[in-house]
């Protein structure tokens, strides 16, 4: 009967207190002594100051929104690493064709004291080796040249196309009919196959690309040659220099690689 008439005395006074809700904790404090009464999520306790209202709070949801926010944390430290790369990328643009290699500085070498301009643009092939090493590949061209034939019988507006390219590249002499007469009996030989390509952007418009990187006995004739540096204006250095003038322009070269003629180091040397 004492206990309970205690008990009684104190929930009496619970009314004319002012209830203060603690924050922060997650559990009933270490002060607060053992005449508590709970309802639900909330329970008013009697601590030693004075009685005050607790909660408990969701730990899981504020686990997980901490994880979070320190997951976005590294996001963007990361983020700022890599911004600081490309700043520093940026600064150091003065630097960008130094460092060649030597088969790099061969390839130049090689391109720089063949060039010469003889209607067209004339330069030699920068060989890897003075005389490649290259099998004969007859049996390639033909098999290609066979499905080549098949394409055509099934669209014959495909062939009119190429034929009229082809003829075209006779006529403005990007390509020359080849003889044997004009190549000697030790002559590397290597035939060059190629096919159509039609851009969808431009319909009807058709180029005949010859397939330089394709493989017979495991040698093609890319490898043969030095890859040389990339000569390309960086798009760093177009952007500043956009920014120099008043006016831009920009021009496009019509068959530009087509222009460029291919000369021979000795005549009969390579079919």
């Amino acid at each position: 009967m004492e206990t309970r008439s205690k008990r009684q005395r104190e929930n009496d006074e619970l009314d004319g207190k002012i209830f203060r809700a603690v924050c922060g904790k997650d559990d009933k404090c270490d002060n607060v002594n053992n005449n508590s009464i709970f309802s639900g999520q909330l329970s008013y306790s009697r601590l030693k100051l004075d009685w005050a209202l607790l909660r408990k709070r969701n730990l899981e949801k504020r686990l997980k929104l901490e994880i979070q926010l320190k997951m976005l944390d590294i996001q963007e430290e990361v983020y700022i690493a890599k911004l600081e790369c490309k700043v520093d990328e940026f600064n150091g643009t003065d630097t960008f064709r130094n460092g060649y290699s030597d088969e790099d500085k061969s390839a130049l070498e090689v391109v720089g004291s063949s060039c010469k301009l003889e209607g067209l643009f004339q330069v030699g092939l920068p060989w890897k080796h003075d005389r490649p090493s290259l099998p004969n590949n007859f049996e390639l061209a033909e098999r290609r040249l066979e499905y080549l034939r098949k394409r055509f019988t099934r669209d014959n507006s495909l062939l009119e196309k190429y034929q009229a390219v082809m003829n075209k590249h006779l006529s403005k002499s990007y390509i020359i009919k080849a003889s044997k007469e004009g190549f000697g009996r030790d002559a590397v030989r290597w035939y060059i196959p190629h096919h159509p390509v039609i851009n969808p952007k431009k319909l009807g418009k058709l180029r005949i690309i010859f397939y330089c990187a394709a493989v017979y006995q495991g040698c093609s004739l890319n490898d043969q040659l030095l890859r040389g540096p990339n000569t390309v204006n960086s798009l760093i250095g177009v952007l500043l220099r956009f920014r120099l003038g008043n006016v831009a322009l920009a021009a496009d070269i019509e068959e530009m690689f087509l222009e460029v003629k291919i000369s021979r180091r000795k005549p009969k040397e390579y079919c």
